[in-house]
């Protein structure tokens, strides 16, 4: 794992002249129904340090003037363009899910996501920029590489409700071996994430059972390459009552497992389910590919056999522990540990 630190200094902008100019990167912005939100975040955009971007916009079916406004500032801003397809709504993952393959079949040789709802620190994309060409320079360009970073979680009107949605969230990087906590947890926030061509190769198209466009994403960075993290904020993460999905404190998570513990484990359950089918995707893409690790696709491997057998289900959870495959918090691996017997049995 890359140290953060080990080819420039990136932890003050007042220390280090930052790389403002470079190589083409490209935005993909999913958005529906994000009239109130989506002009100041591409205003955001706009005000990068980094200029030698362009932005790709897909609207999945809004019925409100979010297009309007697109199409508005993109007339205004060579670099923004609006794409046009008779897909209809396709949801959060696929919405993203196209705009890749789109980024992808231009050509993009990185690409960043952005939210519609987010504001973004005026030097993020030089910032990780920096810190993704570092990695290529050390491991080559043909190493998938993902470099994340925190948030900072403000309300609707960019009022600071924590300055640190890791730490909101009981989130934490993992330096070491993340796939075993990427197989049951993502910790990796799509709004913050930039990734190379290499793991473009990979991990495009987004299979329809990817559980969540990031989670999909990490998880091959997981296993092919490297995952990078700056541990500053660089989006003011905004919370209002449409998102999709949003922080929640480890104190939420604490009172909806007490007020109403099957439920809260039904949905948790529902969840690792996604992830187990995510995780199966994952392994038949690996076999396709010569650039996948074998240890740890061996290990996807292992973890998915865990699932189907119709005996011992819960000798699943002394079998999944061996493999060294947790959560990161205490609350969040108990939650794991009930979930484990609880999973249907997967078709082999």
């Amino acid at each position: 794992m890359l140290d953060t630190q080990s080819c420039h200094e990136i932890e003050s902008s007042s220390q280090t002249s930052l790389v403002c100019a470079g190589p083409p990167v490209t935005i993909v912005l999913a958005a529906y129904n994000g009239q109130d939100y989506i002009r100041e975040q591409i205003e955001s955009l706009q005000q990068q340090t980094y200029t030698n971007w362009t932005l790709l916009v897909r609207d999945d079916s809004s019925s409100d003037r979010t297009v309007d406004i697109v199409r508005e500032l993109a007339n205004n801003d060579h670099r923004i363009t609006l794409l046009n397809d008779a897909q209809g709504w396709l949801g959060t993952t696929q919405n993203f899910g196209t705009l890749l393959e789109a980024a992808y079949d231009a050509g993009a040789p990185y690409v960043l996501f952005a939210d519609q709802d987010d504001v973004w620190h005026p030097e993020k994309i030089a910032r990780q920029m920096e810190l993704i060409l570092c990695a290529e320079d050390e491991d080559g360009r043909d190493v998938p590489q993902l470099v994340h970073s925190d948030l900072a979680v403000v309300d609707e009107d960019l009022r600071l409700i924590h300055d640190s949605f890791m730490g909101y969230e009981g989130l934490a990087h993992s330096p070491h071996q993340p796939l075993k906590t990427l197989l049951v947890q993502n910790f990796v926030t799509g709004c913050t994430a930039l990734v190379n061509r290499a793991l473009l190769e990979l991990a495009v198209p987004i299979p329809t059972d990817a559980a969540l466009h990031d989670w999909w994403l990490a998880l091959c960075a997981a296993t092919t390459g490297r995952i990078h993290y700056l541990p500053t904020a660089t989006v003011r993460y905004r919370q209002h009552s449409k998102n999709c999905v949003g922080a929640r404190s480890t104190h939420v998570h604490i009172g909806r497992l007490l007020s109403n513990l099957p439920a809260y484990v039904g949905r948790q359950t529902a969840n690792l389910t996604a992830g187990i089918g995510q995780a199966r995707t994952l392994l038949r893409r690996l076999e396709s590919t010569t650039n996948a690790d074998d240890d740890r696709a061996q290990l996807v491997r292992l973890f998915c056999q865990k699932f189907e057998s119709r005996q011992g289900k819960f000798q699943r959870i002394s079998r999944v522990m061996k493999l060294g495959i947790r959560r990161q918090s205490r609350l969040k691996q108990l939650s794991l540990l009930l979930q484990l017997p609880l999973v249907p049995v997967l078709p082999q």
